[in-house]
């Protein structure tokens, strides 16, 4: 991987930006939902108008999340292995630059979520009669900025972990002309099953020979173990378009 794969990445960003117009719609709505939400509360009004748009919302947020994982899955297929990928292979940059891109992008609609996501919780927190405000109530229980900062980073490091799985798995099952969303689903949950066995089966290990479980566990540990099971996800996923892929 070399510099400049970054910065094509970032310039191709801009078209698979523009082409995930799904996204732009939800979102913007789902904010529409979270500022009715917020008036209504600030203008106290009834329960039932306020319970209607709690409502509204969560549907909202379901179909967003949703349609987040199912774009990703689509432009990843179509633009790497489907109708697309000869016009995308075909552009004078690297492979690390394509997986990049669509990394970025995704990344940057999570965060989005995530963002509008915050917003409905201060909204909720505001429902909190004992409380200044939704964010103040927040504030407190998270344990102050730096609780506020640590809780959207390991959520942004998550999601980028799980983008880059998703990638993966849409990888190893490209080949498979038939039955392939049920393959890519059984991989999925195998691959999790095994992840969470061998992380169970290494905290067991710690436990037996009397070593502290308050390292492994902590924060900051977790981490990093998500960094790294994303660097593995990604060299893997990159090793199957460079070496293994069928058109």
């Amino acid at each position: 991987m070399k510099n400049n794969d970054f910065v094509n990445a970032f310039k191709i960003f801009k078209h698979e930006f523009l082409m995930s117009r799904a996204m732009v719609i939800l979102s913007i709505a789902l904010l529409a939902f979270i500022g009715m939400l917020s008036l209504a509360i600030n203008n106290n009004s009834g329960d039932l108008a306020l319970t209607s748009l709690i409502l509204i919302c969560f549907f909202a947020f379901g179909v967003l999340v949703v349609t987040y994982f199912i774009v990703a899955i689509i432009s990843f297929y179509h633009g790497v292995f489907g109708k697309n990928a000869y016009l995308t292979h075909s552009l004078p940059v690297g492979i690390d630059s394509i997986i990049l891109s669509k990394i970025f992008v995704f990344t940057f609609w999570g965060a989005v979520i995530i963002f509008e996501f915050c917003l409905f919780a201060i909204c909720l927190a505001g429902l909190n009669r004992y409380t200044d405000s939704g964010f103040s109530y927040l504030y407190r229980e998270l344990g102050g900025m730096d609780g506020i900062i640590k809780t959207i980073v390991f959520y942004l490091f998550s999601l980028l972990n799980e983008i880059i799985y998703v990638f993966m798995i849409v990888a190893i099952v490209h080949r498979k002309k038939s039955w392939t969303l049920v393959y890519g689903i059984v991989i999925y949950f195998a691959i999790k099953i095994l992840i969470i066995l061998i992380y169970v089966f290494f905290i067991y290990n710690i436990i037996s020979n009397g070593i502290s479980m308050e390292f492994f566990t902590g924060y900051y540990m977790f981490i990093v173990s998500i960094i790294i099971l994303s660097l593995i996800f990604y060299f893997i996923t990159r090793y199957i378009i460079t070496r293994k892929l069928v058109l």
